[in-house]
């Protein structure tokens, strides 16, 4: 399953383990890794994001400020 989640920098590294998912492509992982880094201003702009899980808790993602667009 794709999906695209938008919020505030830093990106929430946690929700990989909890939503058991990964960057879709090598621009996602890049912008990712510039939201650690503090290379990013708000917002990052959209990040797609692909899990083997068939739900995303998009709750889970909002408790840190993302949104999450199916």
């Amino acid at each position: 399953m794709k999906f695209k989640v938008i919020g505030p920098a830093p990106f929430p590294v946690d929700m990989f383990r909890y939503n058991r998912c990964w960057p879709f492509g090598m621009d996602d992982s890049i912008t990712i890794e510039k939201t650690l880094n503090g290379e990013v201003d708000y917002p990052p702009g959209l990040i797609h994001l692909e899990t083997d899980d068939d739900r995303v808790t998009e709750e889970r993602w909002a408790s840190f400020g993302w949104t999450v667009i199916l």
